[in-house]
């Protein structure tokens, strides 16, 4: 078995479809395709059993979040390769692993992790609701500034399965950047065996866990804290001045409102260049 990967579900009713669609219309398909359902209250669970002869494991059950359905699901991956995408998330086309399987089999060099270019959209049925690409920057960019904050978006992002083995689980006391805590504890000392894709391979949705102005500030809080577990020396600058900026758009957003905030943050990205939001949830 050569990837797996597993999807995380909860109350995914409304996108869950794109997602299990995109990964059983590529055009690879020696993968294993495990589903952790967090006991849904919604359609959630009959959507994902439509696909329950593309879907290798499945179950339905209360977790404590996305970290611990994860968890879960290591236990039972069978693929080289573990890769994790969000419920309202989906590859960019049907040639999305085989373009992943081509760069893993030209490796020369030792790789711990690889990731890709990934579209942060608000709109999962078009790339034209773009309104960021992750990830766009050099490799050289990422592994100077991996120890103040992860970067590059870990949806889609390949694993070492044997990483799991060697290093343990996902941190289940962080609720939002445990994925970056568990790539801090692999890779601390092997900063260049993390290897980039230059491809954009991967459509994130804008509204996912780690985007809206109610979490900013805990993304910001919890890699602080993730470079406190692991003694990363110096004063990372730059992540404070981003705290100081998450905590800036939470106020506004609690203060004046969603409207208000997305003025203002689209005032900004006008003078930048960049498209503009259309929700900040």
């Amino acid at each position: 078995m050569y990837f797996s990967i597993i999807v995380a579900t909860y109350n995914s009713e409304l996108t869950i479809s794109h997602t299990l669609k995109s990964i059983v219309d590529q055009e690879f398909n020696d993968y294993q395709l495990i589903v952790i359902d967090g006991a849904s209250k919604d359609d959630t669970v009959n959507v994902v059993k439509k696909y329950s002869k593309h879907i290798d494991y499945f179950i339905s059950e209360p977790d404590l979040g996305v970290y611990d359905a994860w968890n879960k699901a290591i236990k039972k991956a069978k693929g080289d390769w573990v890769l994790f995408l969000g419920s309202d998330d989906k590859f960019v086309d049907k040639n999305s692993l085989s373009v992943m399987y081509k760069e893993v089999e030209k490796l020369i060099l030792p790789c711990r992790f690889i990731f890709s270019k990934v579209a942060l959209v608000q709109d999962l049925s078009t790339m034209d609701s773009a309104i960021e690409i992750l990830g766009e920057k050099d490799e050289g960019y990422y592994h100077k500034h991996f120890f103040n904050e992860m970067g590059f978006s870990h949806t889609g992002c390949l694993h070492r399965r044997s990483l799991f083995e060697q290093y343990g689980s996902f941190c289940t006391d962080l609720k939002i950047v445990a994925d970056y805590e568990f790539m801090l504890r692999c890779a601390k000392n092997h900063i260049n065996e993390i290897i980039k894709i230059d491809e954009l391979l991967v459509l994130m949705s804008a509204g996912g866990l780690s985007s809206s102005a109610s979490s900013r500030v805990t993304v910001y809080k919890e890699t602080l804290k993730a470079r406190k577990m692991h003694l990363i020396p110096g004063v990372p600058i730059l992540l404070y001045l981003r705290l100081v900026k998450a905590y800036l758009i939470y106020f506004i957003w609690r203060i004046f409102g969603e409207s208000m905030l997305l003025t203002i943050v689209n005032i900004y990205r006008r003078v930048l260049g960049k498209p503009l939001r259309k929700s900040y949830k």
